[in-house]
């Protein structure tokens, strides 16, 4: 659990290495096609699936109210929190993310100039 550009997709890359872990970033699952979120009973339903089919799973994201709903299932958590100014030097640096936003100028949720 984090804020944007806090390390999370990276630290998860390094905890499942060459691992079969099933990895769900909680965007997928808080969004709708569009700049609006899903609301928060669908998003937990689609959560807890997703915990119920995989014996083992790694769960990444910001949203407090999801990681909530999971922390019953939840083995460890993960809490980083690194200062604004990191966070926002790699939200800079990061590459386009094709699996959250539909162009690399369309980085609606995490705008910065």
């Amino acid at each position: 659990m984090g804020n944007a550009g806090a390390g999370k997709s990276t630290m998860v890359g390094c905890l499942i290495g060459s691992a079969d872990i099933p990895h769900l970033s909680l965007d997928k699952i808080a969004w709708d096609q569009g700049p609006m979120r899903k609301p928060l009973d669908e998003s937990q339903t689609l959560l807890r699936q997703f915990i119920n089919a995989n014996e083992q799973w790694i769960v990444e994201g910001c949203y407090g109210d999801l990681i909530e709903a999971g922390l019953s299932s939840c083995r460890e958590l993960r809490f980083l929190n690194p200062d604004i100014e990191t966070c926002i030097a790699h939200c800079k640096r990061r590459p386009w993310e094709p699996s959250k936003f539909p162009s690399a100028n369309s980085r609606t949720r995490c705008s910065i100039n």
